[in-house]
Formats: structure tokens, sequence, C-alpha cells
């Protein structure tokens, strides 16, 4: 059992206060450099209570692996399918563009939920790290769950791997920082 089944239950109105509304602005951010790309279908992959949901509209679609976040959006009129940032239960190139905040820093590695997101993403990659990459890579954990700091430079290469011509862009919006990958053409 991990840190979400456990807790979240008894402590969700403290999570969602952490996460931030539709209005925190790493998300008004996201959303800003995700519409230069004018996407016809987004994919929010741990998408938790459902924040984007109704700022993209029949856009968005949601996946998460916690039950618990998948029966609180279902609550609230929310439908989030059940998917592994690490094993996406879609097709190659299925959306425009494959969003994630707050996702890889609690992983045990990114590389295969990055590679996951690059294949599902027709056009656009986004992260939003909450810890953003550093110069040096600091592997850590918080009550039993992940709370990485990656290496820019091995994101970069990672990415590079996947993709030799993606183009990645960076962007800081207060303590956080929004990577971009638009895919190779």
């Amino acid at each position: 059992m991990n840190w979400w089944s456990r807790y979240l239950p008894a402590r969700m109105k403290e999570f969602i206060s952490w996460l931030g509304g539709a209005d925190a602005p790493s998300r008004v951010k996201a959303r800003e450099l995700i519409l230069e790309y004018k996407p016809v279908s987004i994919l929010d992959v741990a998408c938790g209570p459902a924040v984007e949901a109704r700022s993209w509209g029949k856009k968005w679609h949601g996946c998460d692996t916690c039950q618990v976040l998948i029966d609180y959006a279902a609550e609230r009129g929310i439908t989030v399918e059940h998917g592994d940032a690490e094993k996406l239960p879609y097709k190659t190139g299925q959306f425009d563009v494959v969003y994630a905040r707050h996702l890889w820093e609690h992983l045990n590695g990114y590389t295969k939920a990055l590679s996951e997101a690059m294949r599902v993403a027709g056009k656009l990659v986004v992260h939003v790290f909450f810890r953003p990459p550093q110069e040096k890579q600091k592997l850590g954990e918080v009550q039993g769950t992940p709370e990485n700091i990656y290496s820019k430079r091995s994101i970069e290469a990672a990415i590079k791997k996947h993709d030799p011509k993606a183009v990645i862009r960076w962007e800081e919006i207060d303590n956080e920082e929004i990577l971009l990958i638009e895919k190779g053409k």
C-alpha cells in the first residue's frame, strides 16, 4: 500500500490545498503554453483530483493509479481512467498533448514515464516540476514516497535518446519549472 492509498482518504482536503486550484500560476502558465499548439486532445497523467478537467472541457482526458482519487473525481462528475504513467493504456500518438504536473518527482526514476508520454503524445509533452531539475540529481524519500530532484542534463539526454529531433523548452514560474517537449517531425 502506497502513501496515497494509505493517507489520502483522511487528508484529501490537505492534499488538494498542496496542489493549488486551476488558477495556480504553474497551471495557468502551462495552459497558455499548451494553447500555442492548438490541441484537440489532452491527456492529464496522474491527474489526481482532476483540477484541470473543467479548464480544458471535452479536450481533457485524465488518468491516475490511485483509486481514491479516481473515486473523488467521479463524485464530482468527472471521469478519470485507471492508468499508470509508466505503462499508459493508450495508443501511440492518441493525444495531441500529454501533460503531467508534480509526477516525475514522485517516481523511482522518470525515464519510463517520459518514454510513455513521448509514445502517447502526438505533438507535445509537458511536465511541471515542483522540484525543478538541478545540475546534480538528488534522490530522496518522504514518508515512504519518492521525492526526487533530477538532473536537467540527464532529462534532456533521455529526451534526445527517445526523439533526436525533439525541441526542448524550459519555463520557470515561481518556484516551479515547466518542461515542454515538442516532438520532432
